[in-house]
């Protein structure tokens, strides 16, 4: 199983427990791969290197095996999509926030009023959780 993680930084707390459900999610599995993708929005001027992101998710982490992915881009939601598919992930945990985010999208630009984990599911084949920001649970699409 290949999951991919979008994260902020500095890593909030819901990033921290998408990070930990990615966790959980492949303990155990052979042949798995978390994946932690940081997107610098050009607009913002503020860039962080795939090094930086690195040592900020093994020191909240120890001992974590990830692969870092950190791109400059406009669109965070479309970069997310971008590098699940050209990296064939099988799984996305988002964020709440970035879920409804998704949503205002969504519904604003294409007109679409549809839960965006299935917008998403449905045209790339790549299923999506979302990491609830008020409590410890998630929900899948």
């Amino acid at each position: 199983m290949k999951i991919l993680i979008p994260v902020q930084y500095p890593l909030t707390d819901v990033n921290k427990r998408a990070i930990q459900r990615g966790i959980d999610l492949i303990n155990g599995l052979d042949d798995s791969e978390l994946l932690l993708f940081h997107l610098n929005e050009v607009q913002k001027g503020r860039r962080i290197s795939r090094q930086s992101l690195r040592e900020a998710v093994e020191s909240a982490f120890k001992g974590i095996n990830a692969s870092y992915v950190v791109r400059d881009g406009f669109f965070v939601e479309e970069a997310i999509i971008e590098a699940a598919i050209q990296l064939e992930m099988d799984y996305i945990l988002l964020s709440e926030s970035r879920r409804d985010r998704w949503k205002r999208l969504l519904e604003a630009i294409l007109d679409i009023e549809e839960n965006p984990e299935q917008f998403i599911e449905d045209n790339t084949g790549i299923e999506v959780e979302v990491i609830t920001e008020a409590s410890r649970g998630s929900t899948s699409a």
